[in-house]
């Protein structure tokens, strides 16, 4: 019997989202960690320019690691790329990465750069450099996703309010992807007039229109709840997608009461790699290209 190959992999970035998540405790699970407790990959390597991180990556997971990534290139063999920084720091990583090396996994934290030029140059490189990167848009993964496209099969006259808080290249942009995997890219994008400078991100109120659909996206400068949420009330069911996807909640138009909806965003990330793991094995997969990034940029664009 052939032995399973298993995957090296390696972090750029060691943040909430790349390590600390789990160094704190948080119910969210963090990429080494989604890594560290999968049978297919093996975490071989962490590089951020914070000794601190470095200290507590290295005797978290005993593992290498380094300040740079011309360093990890030089010293490292590995298939997948995590990419957990910044978005302003994303485009030039990213850029780095596939100008010094070929052949390449990556998995990118969203947006994936910070506009719609960028991705695009992002992927010309990768298919010049015969290597292929995927956005961290977890909730197209998870079987309540699943779920929820399917109550919205063949529905008309949907009319979809989403809330969100952090901004749309940190918030907003989970929802756009997500709304473009279900009904596609036949739409028109309107914006409202408002719009608002964040510290590193912008806010703005816009819609998104497809034909007998309409999708409402409203900022809350207060509004707590992790990535936001939205909610669709019509003919055929009221349906509520709370906290982020930790909630949610349906009713059909005769019904008094709501049923739950198993939520599974705590997998989310481990789904990702489950994924990935079966597009490196060349099998049939969920994951969604960049072209789904490319288009959520689009929409962004639009609106700033």
């Amino acid at each position: 019997m052939k032995k399973k190959k298993i995957y090296n992999a390696v972090i750029i970035g060691l943040g909430k989202a790349g390590f600390l998540y789990n160094l704190k405790n948080n119910k969210c699970i963090s990429h080494a960690e989604a890594i560290n407790l999968s049978k297919n990959f093996k975490l071989i390597a962490g590089v951020d320019n914070d000794s601190n991180k470095l200290r507590s990556f290295k005797k978290f997971y005993t593992t290498n690691t380094y300040k740079s990534l011309k360093m990890l290139i030089k010293r490292e063999r590995f298939d997948l790329v995590i990419l957990s920084v910044p978005t302003s720091k994303q485009y030039k990583i990213l850029k780095q990465i596939l100008e010094i090396t070929k052949n390449k996994f990556i998995l990118c934290e969203k947006p994936c750069t910070e506009n719609l030029s960028q991705i695009k140059k992002i992927s010309n490189l990768l298919e010049r450099k015969n290597s292929k990167c995927f956005v961290n848009f977890q909730r197209l993964y998870l079987n309540s996703t699943k779920k929820i496209k399917k109550i919205f099969y063949k529905k008309d006259n949907i009319k979809i309010n989403v809330t969100y808080s952090d901004g749309i290249l940190n918030s907003a942009s989970h929802y756009i992807s997500l709304f473009l995997s279900f009904f596609g890219n036949n739409y028109i994008v309107n914006k409202s007039k408002f719009k608002k400078k964040l510290s590193k991100d912008f806010a703005s109120n816009f819609t998104i229109k497809y034909p007998n659909i309409l999708i409402n996206f409203k900022y809350k400068s207060n509004y707590k709840k992790i990535h936001g949420a939205f909610e669709t009330k019509n003919r055929f069911f009221h349906l509520k997608y709370l906290s982020g996807g930790q909630k949610i909640y349906i009713k059909n138009y005769k019904s008094k009461t709501f049923k739950k909806i198993k939520s599974d965003i705590m997998l989310s990330q481990s789904k990702v790699y489950e994924e990935l793991y079966k597009e490196i094995n060349g099998r049939k997969n969920n994951l969604y290209s960049l072209d789904n990034a490319i288009q959520t940029m689009s929409i962004i664009e639009h609106v700033k």
